[in-house]
C-alpha cells in the first residue's frame, strides 16, 4: 500500500528537519571557538605552497608544534598543551599532559592536539590549524608572521587572522 500523501509531507518535513539540526549542529561545532574562545597568538614557521586543486594556501608551523618528548605518548594520541602569554603577548608552550584537563581555571588555555611525530628527543603536534587558505597570487610582507587564533575550552582552535609584525594582514 502506497503512503498517503500527508504521510509522504510529514516524512519530508521530518527529514528536513533532521537534515537541518544535522547541518546546524556542524556549522555550531565549527564555529564554537570563535564565538567562545579565548584569544591568542601563536609563533609560526610559514612555508607558502601552492596546490593546482586546492589553490594557495600557508602551511604554518607552530613553535608550539614542536614539544619535548612525553615518555608516554605515541603517535596518533592526543595531548594537551597548556600556553600562556610572554610579555610580548606570545602564546608559548607552558606544559604537555595526555589527559584532558577536568576544568581548566580562568585565564589557563589548552590546545588540543594530535601526535604526529614522537621520538625520545621531542614530539611533533598537529592542532587542526597548520592551513591557511589565501587569495591566489597574495604576497605576504616581510616581518615576523603570527597567528591570531581563537581556543575553546574544549581546546579546539580556529584562525582568526594572520599578523605581520603585530598588524593585521590584509
Amino acid at each position: 500500500m502506497a503512503p498517503t500523501p500527508d504521510r509522504q509531507g510529514l516524512r519530508l518535513l521530518v527529514t528536513g528537519a533532521f537534515l537541518a539540526v544535522l547541518l546546524g549542529g556542524l556549522v555550531l561545532y565549527l564555529a564554537w571557538p570563535l564565538w567562545a574562545g579565548t584569544t591568542v597568538v601563536l609563533a609560526t614557521r610559514p612555508v607558502d605552497p601552492f596546490d593546482l586543486l586546492r589553490g594557495q594556501y600557508l602551511v604554518i608551523g607552530y613553535e608550539v608544534g614542536s614539544l619535548p618528548a612525553l615518555p608516554q605518548a605515541e603517535e596518533g594520541d592526543t595531548v594537551w598543551v597548556g600556553i600562556s602569554p610572554d610579555p610580548q603577548g606570545i602564546w608559548r608552550h607552558r606544559e604537555t599532559r595526555l589527559e584532558a584537563p577536568s576544568a581548566p581555571a580562568p585565564g589557563k588555555v589548552f590546545l588540543r592536539g594530535e601526535v604526529t611525530r614522537a621520538g625520545e628527543h621531542g614530539m611533533q603536534v598537529r592542532y587542526g590549524i597548520e592551513q591557511y587558505f589565501v587569495q591566489r597570487g597574495t604576497t605576504l610582507p616581510d616581518g615576523k608572521l603570527t597567528v591570531e587564533a581563537k581556543v575553546s575550552r574544549s581546546g579546539g582552535a580556529r584562525i582568526v587572522r594572520l599578523l605581520v609584525d603585530g598588524e593585521p594582514v590584509a
